[in-house]
């Protein structure tokens, strides 16, 4: 396995470890979720000082009819630059890309749906290169795909985890009901909590939408050993700042050399923040019945 990051602003170069084998990158259109947003010019910049490293661009956005003239300007913007790979989750990116005949690596990145190597196998014939597999399985089930797919298989192993998208702008909404002003994209810090849910969600807009991600953060400092059969480990930025990501991927890095104990020492960068294994080791269930079942079990417990 190597590790996918997102290069920030505080890379002084960009780390160039060879754990490291791709930047995924924020462009100005298309992006969601991704922190910070390089413009062409530094998405070039970044083309130019990657070495041994590959660079894959977010056009993950949900594409409507009326944009796909912008669209294929944003992919033509890209080829020109010789960019290796696209993340997309609208398949008009997988289209356009063969209309342009342009042979860049494709991933598909649909967020939930990626949960079985039957679908994967189809999209490896369609000649997309890679997945990233839905967070919301256990880590059994995950490697239960890898073991069974050619395609490329991208997995989250540290950073707040996507729980829910709307590409209505919801909280302004209900904040022009309640008659009330606060900032509503990521700088704004609002956080929402679910009913019988000890910890909150962080929730932002921006132009594609409302977005919530978990607070809680996923680690996998300490059982990285399970992960070694993908082929990338994702180390996801969002919510943390620049000084504190570098860090945090310097020291996957040495657990990557060096599997040893460092859960201790991620802890250390920053108490503040709540560590968690989110679906892991959870049992993956698909009908509502288990789900009652199962939280039937743990209130006798």
């Amino acid at each position: 396995m190597k590790f996918a990051i997102t290069p920030v602003n505080s890379f002084d170069p960009v780390i160039f470890a060879p754990e490291i084998g791709i930047w995924l990158v924020g462009a100005p259109v298309f992006s969601l979720r991704t922190q910070p947003n390089f413009t062409y010019e530094q998405i070039e910049r970044l083309n130019e000082i990657k070495k041994d490293k590959k660079i894959y661009v977010y056009v993950n956005a949900l594409i409507e009819q009326h944009l796909l003239e912008k669209l294929q300007d944003h992919l033509e913007k890209l080829r020109v630059m010789d960019i290796d790979g696209v993340i997309f989750q609208d398949f008009a990116v997988y289209q356009l890309t063969r209309e342009m005949d342009w042979n860049v690596e494709l991933v598909y990145h649909p967020d939930t749906l990626n949960t079985n190597y039957a679908s994967l196998n189809i999209y490896h014939g369609l000649g997309i290169g890679g997945a990233f597999l839905a967070r919301e399985i256990s880590l059994a089930h995950k490697q239960e795909i890898k073991a069974n797919t050619a395609l490329a298989c991208f997995v989250q192993i540290h950073g707040c985890e996507y729980m829910a998208y709307s590409k209505r702008h919801l909280v302004s909404n209900y904040l022009k009901v309640i008659d009330k002003q606060v900032p509503v994209g990521v700088a704004g810090g609002l956080t929402i909590k679910a009913n019988n849910i000890d910890a909150p969600s962080h929730i932002y807009e921006d132009e594609y939408g409302t977005h919530i991600l978990s607070e809680n953060v996923l680690s996998s400092i300490d059982n990285l050993d399970e992960y070694k059969m993908f082929d990338y480990g994702i180390i996801d930025n969002q919510f943390l700042d620049d000084a504190l990501y570098c860090e945090v991927v310097k020291l996957y890095i040495k657990a990557m050399r060096d599997s040893g104990d460092y859960l201790e020492e991620l802890k250390e960068l920053d108490r503040s923040i709540s560590y968690y294994k989110s679906f892991t080791y959870e049992k993956t269930v698909y009908r509502i019945d288990d789900v009652r079942r199962i939280d039937d079990e743990k209130a006798n417990q």
